[in-house]
């Protein structure tokens, strides 16, 4: 296997974003070649440049991440990981306004804690916690409390979206 400073030589090269799942060769300390998934080792260090480091599964020094940074397309991610974003808590008083279910893809201004908005696309905001209110909750990739889905269940569309899911749910075991 290539050493994770030959990968990061090779990711200097890029001139974008590598793909996860495309290998590429990258050269190793005994002359030969390694086939290494560029895509998955940025994934790996990607969060050092955004406001979580610590979710990184790669250690990286101080003059790796500055190496890196002088890349345009690291440049383009890390502004967009650094980018204030709306809490959970903010996106679900903003659902709790809506008259309807939001648009999957249509961003729309929610309250920061600073003061400031950040647009959000409650839509695929509610894609991801929605299963919460069907009969595989399991399948939710944000996690609500229950005091957080009492209080969504509140809301009119939010209660016509739980009795559809069990009423699809219903039909398909009947079936």
């Amino acid at each position: 296997r290539a050493s994770k400073e030959a990968k990061l030589a090779e990711l200097a090269q890029l001139k974008a974003k590598p793909t996860v799942g495309k290998k590429v060769p990258v050269p190793m300390a005994d002359g030969g070649t390694s086939q290494e998934d560029l895509g998955k080792f940025w994934s790996c260090i990607r969060p050092h440049f955004g406001p979580e480091p610590s979710r990184a599964t790669t250690t990286l020094s101080d003059g790796d991440k500055k190496a890196l940074l002088q890349i345009a397309w690291v440049q383009e991610e890390a502004a967009g990981m650094t980018e204030a974003r709306a809490s959970k808590e903010a996106k679900l008083a903003e659902l709790a306004q809506l008259k309807a279910k939001p648009t999957v893809g249509k961003k729309v201004p929610v309250p920061m804690a600073d003061g400031g908005t950040s647009q959000e696309d409650l839509g695929k905001f509610w894609s991801c916690i929605r299963p919460h209110f069907g009969p595989e909750p399991s399948r939710a990739t944000t996690t609500l409390s229950d005091g957080d889905k009492k209080a969504l269940l509140q809301i009119a569309w939010v209660q016509e979206e739980a009795a559809g899911m069990t009423e699809a749910r219903a039909s398909k075991e009947a079936k």
